[in-house]
C-alpha cells in the first residue's frame, strides 16, 4: 500500500494496481474499524483506495499504518514512491553534469556553469537596462546566481 494523503485525523491509502484485491482491501478496512480511536473506514474497490478517519488525539497516522502492517498489509518504501518524472530529470541532469565535467576535463561542472550563466545574464541586464525595475531586474538574477552557487556547492556529510 501507499500513503496518498496524511492529514491528522484523516489518512488516505491506495493499493497499487498490480496488487489490488477488493477482498483484502475490505478485510483491512474491517480490521481498522474495530479500533476504538478509528471513527470511519471506507474501502473503494474500484480505485484500490482506503480512507481512514481517526481521533488524532488518541492515535497517529504512523500507528494506523502500524495497525495495517500488523494485519498483513505491506507498504512501499518512500524511495519507491518517488515520481518517475523526477527520477528521469535528476538522472538526465546527472548525466549532463558528467558530460560537462568530461568535456572540460574536470575544470567546471553544472554547479559552476548554472550560477555563472545567471550571473552573466545579471551583468547583461545591468549593462543594457541600467539599474531599473522593469521585467527581471539585474539584482534578481545576481541573487539567483549567488544563491544557486551556494546551494549547488554546499557540502553535506562530506560529499559534494
Amino acid at each position: 500500500m501507499q500513503v496518498v494523503t496524511d492529514i491528522p485525523g484523516r489518512l488516505r491509502l491506495r493499493m497499487p494496481r498490480d496488487r489490488r484485491d477488493p477482498r483484502e482491501l475490505q478485510r483491512l478496512a474491517d480490521v481498522l474499524s474495530g479500533h476504538p480511536a478509528i471513527a470511519l473506514t471506507a474501502a473503494n474497490a474500484a480505485s484500490g483506495g482506503l480512507l481512514v478517519r481517526y481521533d488524532a488525539s488518541k492515535l497517529s497516522s504512523k500507528e494506523v499504518v502500524g495497525l495495517l502492517q500488523q494485519a498483513g498489509a505491506s507498504f512501499d518504501e518512500p524511495e519507491s514512491r518517488e515520481r518517475r518524472a523526477a527520477v528521469a530529470v535528476r538522472e538526465a541532469a546527472g548525466d549532463l553534469n558528467r558530460r560537462v565535467e568530461q568535456a572540460t576535463r574536470g575544470a567546471v561542472d553544472l554547479r559552476f556553469l548554472f550560477p555563472a550563466a545567471l550571473g552573466t545574464l545579471a551583468l547583461r541586464q545591468l549593462s543594457i537596462q541600467g539599474v531599473q525595475l522593469r521585467q527581471v531586474p539585474w539584482y534578481v538574477l545576481a541573487w539567483y546566481a549567488f544563491d544557486s552557487f551556494l546551494k549547488l556547492n554546499e557540502e553535506s556529510n562530506g560529499q559534494r
